[in-house]
């Protein structure tokens, strides 16, 4: 006792259930972001080695104006 009041023993009864729901939807969220990531930087990479570059329009002139004074001379 503590002055004149009793202490209560007061039980706390949580549902772990619940929680376990929560952290697994937060486990396969994590995982689900984890996947989209990987296939995004796979997806990048592809697509940079498929697409073709396009020309530079001054140098593709420059090397028309050598192969033509190469073909002169």
């Amino acid at each position: 006792m503590i002055g004149n009041m009793k202490l209560q023993n007061t039980k706390f009864d949580f549902d772990f259930g619940s929680e376990d729901k929560i952290l697994n939807a937060v486990w396969v969220g994590i995982l689900g972001l984890e996947v989209l990531m990987v296939l995004g930087v796979a997806i990048q990479s592809i697509w940079k080695r498929l697409a073709h570059k396009q020309p530079n329009l001054y140098q593709a002139e420059l090397a028309a104006q050598y192969h033509r004074k190469m073909l002169q001379s």
